[in-house]
């Protein structure tokens, strides 16, 4: 019988002589496992499986089953789960997602991750079992309880193996799993199920201290992916805007950069409950939608309501009606948007005026947000009601006072301009005290 060292060297004899233009990199990978350097065998193997060269039909699964997983234990889990995740797309992405459910066993067998509503489903109805057995054992005698308790049910070990599992993979790495198993789900047309391992995923994230950015990533994105089929657009933004946060800018490539941020700049506009827009346009993929010729345009129409900026919206609209009606999302929410400006230009209106004068007349407002007078109340009352702004409307005088404005994330001209008022409020400050001081001097003395 052939010792386990001895199967490696073969296999990797068999690779060698299989891909004779990858014969150097196998023969490194089993002289950096030979010499136990785990650290450079890992770096080398994520290289390896990255590298679409070295993507040959079932290569890298083979690899994984006669090579890597014998010494998984030593490398670092994050590292693994990388290596078997981009292995197993070798099941399905070439075989029109016909070989997802192979890919999904095989994520399975290493994390003990959940891989569908029907099998979390049978695992509640086995611990529902559980639960009602252990009563019954109460009723018998002593010693016929602890032999039973000595001996548990196939459901028990089953979820142990799973825990075991779980435990030696490492939560962040267990959380990239089966986050990776939910977007598989995904590509099945399987989106309820997709839905609940997500959101199973979520308090498991939450829980880990200080997790690392590659976890986040892998949850928001299969999060972001769910919401852009299913929506609201809302809960995509949300999504799609945390996995880029945590997504250095340098791996994703050019289309991807102009891709997702085509769609924050969507998702935000028809939203109902999206109203800053400052964290899209402080996002360095912004940068690759302004210099895309063909979407400039959108990147221009998000500027103007972060400005609340009317006019130029007005312009944009006139001179992009082709792109415009090329895009549904945007064609067919062409009143909401232009609600959705004057919204914002009030609120710019407000916050472009010092604390002390924001008492305003509807006059004022009309004309800033190009409304007819009669029209201003309910853009205040629209305003109160998404919590936007406080204040209290006087009918009488035609006139609002603002007591309160809700923060956002500001660019560097609007950032200027505060820094102007604070300048002025500083001013203000000490010409108050200057003269408190020459009107009040025995107080000082």
């Amino acid at each position: 019988m052939t010792s386990l060292r001895e199967r490696m060297t073969s296999f990797v004899d068999s690779q060698k002589r299989k891909y004779p233009d990858l014969a150097e990199r196998y023969a490194e990978l089993r002289s950096l496992e030979e010499r136990k350097l785990w650290h450079e065998l890992t770096q080398k193997l994520r290289a390896f499986v990255k590298d679409k060269a070295c993507d040959r039909g079932k290569n890298l699964i083979e690899l994984y089953e006669n090579f890597v997983k014998y010494f998984s234990h030593r490398m670092n889990q994050l590292h693994f789960v990388e290596i078997v995740i981009a292995s197993a797309r070798q099941y399905y992405i070439r075989t029109s997602n016909k070989d997802v459910e192979k890919a999904i066993i095989l994520l399975e067998d290493i994390s003990g991750c959940d891989i569908s509503v029907e099998k979390q489903s049978e695992d509640d109805d086995g611990a529902k079992k559980s639960a009602t057995k252990e009563k019954k054992k109460v009723a018998g005698d002593v010693e016929k309880k602890e032999e039973e308790e000595a001996a548990p049910s196939p459901e028990e070990r089953k979820r142990e193996l799973k825990m075991q599992k779980r435990r030696k993979l490492g939560e962040s790495a267990f959380v990239i799993v089966q986050s990776h198993v939910a977007w598989l789900r995904l590509t099945q047309n399987k989106a309820d199920q997709c839905l609940a391992l997500f959101s199973k995923t979520k308090p498991i994230l939450d829980a880990i201290d200080c997790a690392p950015p590659v976890a986040h990533r892998a949850y928001f994105s299969v999060a972001a992916e769910y919401y852009y089929e299913k929506g609201p657009a809302d809960e995509y933004y949300r999504n799609r805007l945390q996995y880029v946060v945590y997504t250095p800018v340098e791996e994703l490539t050019e289309d991807l950069r102009v891709n997702y941020a085509q769609h924050l700049c969507l998702a935000a506009l028809v939203s109902d409950k999206i109203y800053n827009f400052g964290e899209v346009v402080a996002l360095p993929i912004f940068q690759s939608l302004k210099q895309n010729k063909n979407l400039s345009w959108l990147s221009g129409l998000l500027e103007c309501f972060n400005h609340g900026d009317i006019e130029r919206f007005n312009n944009i609209f006139a001179d992009c009606q082709e792109q415009i009606q090329n895009m549904p999302s945007l064609r067919t929410n062409v009143n909401k948007l232009k609600q959705k400006i004057t919204i914002i230009c009030l609120i710019e209106l407000i916050f472009q005026r010092p604390a002390s004068q924001r008492n305003i007349r509807f006059v004022e407002i009309a004309k800033a947000t190009q409304l007819k007078l009669d029209q201003v109340e309910w853009v205040l009352m629209r305003a109160m009601s998404l919590g936007l702004v406080r204040g209290s409307i006087d009918e009488v005088t035609q006139t609002v006072s603002i007591s309160y404005i809700q923060p956002r994330v500001l660019d560097k001209p609007q950032l200027k301009g505060l820094r102007a008022r604070l300048d002025e409020w500083r001013a203000s400050v000490e010409t108050a005290a200057s003269f408190m001081e020459e009107n009040t001097a025995e107080l000082f003395e």
